[in-house]
């Protein structure tokens, strides 16, 4: 007779074999297939311990749901410590690095690397704005031809009312707090607009050039990304920044097949999910490259409600 824990485990074997193959694969993963293991893995070794307990199974069945949950806490931890090394390791590599900033009196000009531009980096003109305290940046958009972008905050309604347009060959951006990733309604600054557009800073230029990015996994995975900072009298100083995210404290594997576009390729794999980088109360990413140049610059970080409090926002 097939006991109830034996079912999870056949479930989780006959789905994944199911997903080996693009036709049926394609509809299984429609359904979150690959995530079927979640449940249906942990909820196996949870009835092996009830039967176990209840004396209706041997009871060394048990080992096997300790050294699950037991085990895969243990490797968990070491993760997390490892993340927890890698990111006091970063912060203390920056210590020290400072540079002297006067927004009143320089701009900073960000010289993204090739691949930074379009890899999600938060060192961009407009986060060091809405996050930073500057009324604008720049950033290169094209090096060969020299092409700069600016960045300005002016304390005005932005000329439509959609959130985002151009105007004069100029594009517009009203400012938001809330609705990404935060299940709240976007709301949106109705005095505060960033105008964007093909001009070049009048000040003298601190220059924040990021490097390469570099990855590794293990236990956690590792991102790391060095930061150089430029002076207009050529001091440059080169900050480390990067993150870590280990694996989740429950175990949750993965297993499952999914079309790689990118190869293209029918890609079958199985892994532990890992910990969320976003908490809307917490900064999981202390060591960012926006964080550690704001640092560097002796900027504090703000939200941009925080620090427009009497800006109506609806």
């Amino acid at each position: 007779m097939l006991r109830s824990w034996q079912g999870c485990f056949l479930l989780v074997g006959v789905a994944f074999l199911f997903q080996l193959f693009p036709y049926t694969g394609v509809f299984l993963m429609m359904l979150a297939a690959p995530f079927w293991s979640v449940i249906l893995i942990n909820l196996g070794f949870a009835l092996m311990i009830r039967e176990s307990w209840k004396r209706t199974q041997p009871r060394w069945l048990i080992v096997f749901p300790v050294i699950w949950f037991g085990g895969y806490f243990c490797v968990a931890a070491a993760s997390h410590w490892q993340a927890n090394r890698f990111n006091a390791a970063i912060a203390s590599a920056n210590d020290g690095k400072l540079i002297p900033f006067d927004p009143a009196k320089r701009d900073i000009l960000i010289e993204p690397d090739r691949k930074d531009s379009s890899n999600g980096s938060a060192l961009t003109p407009d986060t060091m704005i809405e996050s930073f305290g500057l009324s604008r940046a720049y950033q290169v958009i094209d090096a060969a031809q020299n092409k700069i972008q600016g960045y300005v905050l002016i304390g005005m309604p932005c000329p439509g009312q959609m959130g985002a347009g151009v105007s004069d060959n100029t594009v517009w951006q009203r400012l938001h707090d809330g609705g990404y990733g935060t299940g709240s309604r976007m709301i949106f600054a109705q005095n505060l607009c960033l105008f964007i557009s093909t001009t070049r800073p009048d000040k003298p230029i601190v220059r924040i050039q990021p490097q390469p990015r570099t990855e590794s996994a293990g236990l956690a995975n590792f991102v790391s990304q060095s930061v150089a900072i430029t002076t207009p009298d050529s001091r440059t100083i080169v900050l480390r920044s990067g993150w870590a995210i280990p694996l989740s404290w429950f175990p949750q594997p993965v297993m499952g097949c999914s079309l790689n576009s990118g190869a293209p390729a029918w890609q079958c794999d199985a892994a532990f999910l890992r910990e969320k980088l976003y908490d809307a109360k917490k900064d999981l990413t202390p060591n960012g490259a926006d964080d550690v140049v704001g640092k560097a610059l002796g900027l504090t970080k703000a939200s941009i409600r925080a620090r427009h409090s009497g800006v109506e926002w609806r």
